[in-house]
C-alpha cells in the first residue's frame, strides 16, 4: 500500500462526464486501476457536460477540474501525473494541460487511443504531432492498425488494449435474461442529409431481426442516441432499454441478452467481447455519403469480431 503522504494526485483527462457509456466506462476503470496508488481529480469541460454527472460513479466525492483551468497544475503540489485517455483523442485533446504539466516537469500520458491516418497519405502533416509525442512520458494505443499507422509516421507507441474491457457486470437483479433479446445501438452519423435512406436502413435490419425470430430493443449508449432515434423517426419501433449513464448495466444487459448488433458505436463490440454474447458490428450507408468510423472495423479486426 502506497502511504497517504506519498500518494499524490494523478488528473485523468478525457471525454469524461456527458454520459457517453464508451467514455465513462473508460473512466470508471482507469480510476479503479489508479486509486490504490494515487489521489484522483477528473478534468471536464463544465460547459458540455450532463447536468448531473457528479453524482455518477466515479465522480462523487472526487476533485472535478474544468478542462480549461489550468491552474490546477500550478496549485495542486502533489500532481503526479496526467493521464488523457481513452477514446479517439490522440493528439490535441488536453493538450493545454499536458504542456502546463511539462513546464512543470509533471509526466504526461496517452493510453487507449486511436491514431488513424496520420501518414503522408492521409494528407496531414505530422510534423506537430511528433513535438506533442515528445512531449508525452508515454503514448499507447489500442489496436494493432493504431500501431502500426503511428509507426508509419514517426510517433513510437506501445501496443495496448482499450481500459473498458476490464468492465465489470453489473448484478441488477430487475435484470432479466432473454436470448431473444437483440441489443441494437444506433449512432447519429455525421450528417443528417439522406437521412431518409438511413431510416430506411435501419427498419430493414429490425425486420431482418424479427424474422429471424429475435425481439429487438434499442439500447442508447449516449443520451444523443436517444434524441437521434426520435429524429430518425425509429423511436417506437421496437422497445428501448435507457441506462447510458452507468455502463456496468449496459454490459449487464448485453450480457444477459442473445444478441448485440451496434450500427456506429465502437463500446458495444468492447462491451460484448468478454461476455458470451453474439455481437456484431455494421457499417450502413451513412447519411451524407459519410463514412463509418475506422476504428469499429480495426477494433472488430482486434477482437475476432464479425464487421
Amino acid at each position: 500500500m502506497v502511504s497517504a503522504a506519498s500518494r499524490g494526485t494523478l488528473l485523468l483527462v478525457g471525454f469524461y462526464g456527458r454520459g457517453n457509456a464508451g467514455d465513462e466506462a473508460l473512466l470508471q476503470c482507469v480510476c479503479e486501476a489508479f486509486e490504490d496508488a494515487f489521489d484522483i481529480a477528473i478534468a471536464v469541460d463544465e460547459h458540455g457536460a450532463y447536468p448531473g454527472f457528479w453524482d455518477w460513479y466515479p465522480y462523487a466525492g472526487r476533485r472535478i477540474v474544468h478542462q480549461q483551468d489550468l491552474g490546477f497544475i500550478h496549485r495542486t503540489t502533489d500532481l503526479r501525473g496526467v493521464l488523457v485517455g481513452g477514446g479517439g483523442l490522440p493528439f490535441a485533446f488536453g493538450a493545454d494541460l499536458v504542456i502546463e504539466a511539462a513546464t512543470r516537469g509533471v509526466p504526461a500520458a496517452v493510453a487507449g487511443v486511436d491514431v488513424r491516418r496520420v501518414d503522408s497519405r492521409g494528407g496531414r502533416d505530422t510534423a506537430p504531432m511528433r513535438a506533442y509525442r515528445e512531449i508525452l512520458a508515454a503514448f499507447m494505443v489500442r489496436t494493432t492498425a493504431s500501431a502500426l499507422a503511428a509507426e508509419r509516421a514517426g510517433l513510437p507507441a506501445i501496443h495496448g488494449a482499450d481500459f473498458a474491457l476490464r468492465l465489470p457486470v453489473d448484478a441488477a437483479a430487475e435484470v432479466q435474461a432473454d436470448m431473444r433479446r437483440a441489443l441494437v445501438v444506433v449512432r447519429e452519423p455525421p450528417s443528417h442529409d439522406g437521412l431518409p435512406r438511413y431510416t430506411d436502413e435501419v427498419r430493414t435490419v429490425l425486420r431482418a431481426l424479427e424474422d429471424a425470430g429475435h425481439a429487438p430493443t434499442f439500447l442508447p449508449f449516449a443520451p444523443e442516441d436517444t434524441r437521434f432515434l426520435g429524429a430518425a423517426r425509429l423511436a417506437g419501433l421496437a422497445p428501448s432499454i435507457e441506462s447510458w449513464w452507468n455502463p456496468r448495466r449496459l454490459k449487464q444487459l448485453i450480457a444477459s441478452s442473445g444478441l448485440v448488433l451496434t450500427i456506429g458505436r465502437l463500446h458495444p463490440i468492447i462491451f460484448a467481447a468478454t461476455t458470451a454474447t453474439a455481437v456484431a458490428a455494421m457499417g450502413l450507408p451513412l447519411a451524407g455519403g459519410g463514412r463509418a468510423p475506422g476504428k469499429l472495423r480495426d477494433m472488430a479486426a482486434e477482437l475476432g469480431i464479425a464487421y
